[in-house]
């Protein structure tokens, strides 16, 4: 199931690369992910003469499935920062036993969020969480 779920990224990748569209990608562990019941990522863009965060999209978490290899997959959906919308697209999630709640993540999407810095926070039924501390490049 796995070498076939990265056959269908690589060739979305190949197409949307053919099509001159960037594919992003974002790696990312949410500590909270199972007791803080998150639904989803917020992506801030840093302004680079300010250092002030700027919302740039969504990513919506839509279900985690289990696999009948014992894997999990997390179905999600991106938004673009004018309510464009993506997917539903699918990542795997790497869990550490010892740390079960935890979830490591490789999210892929198409490059309507314009590169630069980014820092993300968490959001669920509640609200937002703060923003991240680490930041990442997303060219």
């Amino acid at each position: 199931m796995r070498s076939l779920l990265l056959r269908g990224f690589l060739c979305l990748a190949l197409v949307l690369s053919l099509a001159g569209c960037r594919l992003r990608v974002l790696h990312l562990r949410i500590l909270d992910f199972d007791s803080a019941g998150v639904e989803g990522l917020e992506v801030w863009r840093i302004d680079e003469a300010t250092g002030r965060p700027t919302a740039a999209g969504r990513i919506r978490f839509l279900g985690v499935t289990r696999q009948p290899d014992g894997a999990e997959t997390l179905e999600y959906q991106v938004l673009g920062p004018r309510g464009e919308q993506w997917g539903p697209l699918v990542a795997f999630l790497l869990r550490d036993p010892a740390d079960p709640a935890a979830a490591e993540m490789t999210l892929f999407f198409h490059g309507a969020i314009p590169a630069g810095w980014f820092r993300v926070s968490t959001y669920n039924v509640y609200g937002s969480s703060t923003l991240s501390a680490a930041r990442t490049y997303l060219l």
